[in-house]
């Protein structure tokens, strides 16, 4: 429960760090990375070292405590040099809805996400093959011996016994192919 104290500010922080990275700035993200961490060590020391902690959970929870602590100090650390940033990368202007932006995010969204599925589906009908061809081939009784044109029915019985080879005909199967 202590852990979700420091989620907004991890959020906040993550959008800040990828403006500045956009904006090619990375002053802000190091120097509110190093007073996290110094924030962090800085609170769990004192709380192991000094608190008046009786049991585990309680260290634990102090431990935790000090994550969300420094998270908040990072976000309102990367606040400040956004204050100053934001007009620089904005304006000074009111901010307003982008003309189409139903049309920009399709743009953005189509290569990412269409390369992604055929990746996805590339991906499936391998893990669907190779195991399929394998499970056939030992089940088959021959291991490592499996030689193989594309499809064929040894004298074996039923379908575990069909063969689906992906090597090409003539070449041994063996350790180094799966």
């Amino acid at each position: 429960r202590v852990s979700a104290f420091g989620m907004p500010w991890m959020a906040l922080s993550a959008v800040l760090r990828g403006f500045f990275i956009a904006r090619r700035r990375v002053e802000p993200n190091v120097l509110s990375q190093l007073v996290e961490q110094s924030v962090r060590i800085g609170i769990i020391w004192y709380a192991l070292e000094w608190g008046n902690a009786p049991d585990v959970t309680a260290r634990c929870t102090a431990v935790l405590a000090a994550t969300a602590v420094s998270e908040a100090v990072s976000a309102c650390i990367l606040l400040l040099f956004y204050r100053g940033e934001a007009v620089h990368a904005f304006g000074a202007e009111k901010a307003r809805r982008p003309a189409d932006p139903a049309r920009r995010l399709w743009e953005i969204l189509w290569p990412v996400e269409g390369g992604r599925c055929l990746a996805s589906a590339l991906h499936t009908a391998e893990n669907m093959l190779v195991p399929a061809c394998l499970t056939v081939c030992l089940l088959d009784g021959r291991g490592p011996q499996c030689r193989g044109g594309p499809v064929r029915q040894p004298e074996g019985d039923g379908p575990a016994s069909a063969h689906l080879s992906l090597w090409a005909a003539g070449e041994p199967f063996g350790a180094a192919d799966a």
